[in-house]
C-alpha cells in the first residue's frame, strides 16, 4: 500500500519521510544507503528513496522468532 498525500500516492520519500514510514531514526536510513542496501534516486543534489525501494529493504531485513 502506497503512502498518501492527499488523493495523490506516494511514490518517493526524503529521508526524514522514509524514516518514518518504518519507525527509525533518519540517521539509520542514510546509514542503510550509505552502506548501498537501500536504492534511492538522486535528483540534483537531493535523495529520493523510492516508495518500492523502501518496501525491498524492509522486506529483506532479518525478522525474529514467532509469537507463542
Amino acid at each position: 500500500m502506497f503512502a498518501r498525500v492527499g488523493d495523490v500516492p506516494k511514490i518517493a520519500y526524503s529521508y526524514e519521510e522514509a524514516a518514518k514510514a518504518v519507525s527509525l531514526h533518519p540517521s539509520s536510513i542514510q546509514a542503510e544507503v550509505r552502506r548501498g542496501r537501500l536504492g534511492y534516486t538522486m535528483y540534483g543534489r537531493r535523495v529520493l528513496i523510492g516508495h518500492d525501494a523502501l518496501v525491498h529493504w524492509f522486506n529483506s531485513l532479518p525478522t525474529g522468532p514467532p509469537g507463542p
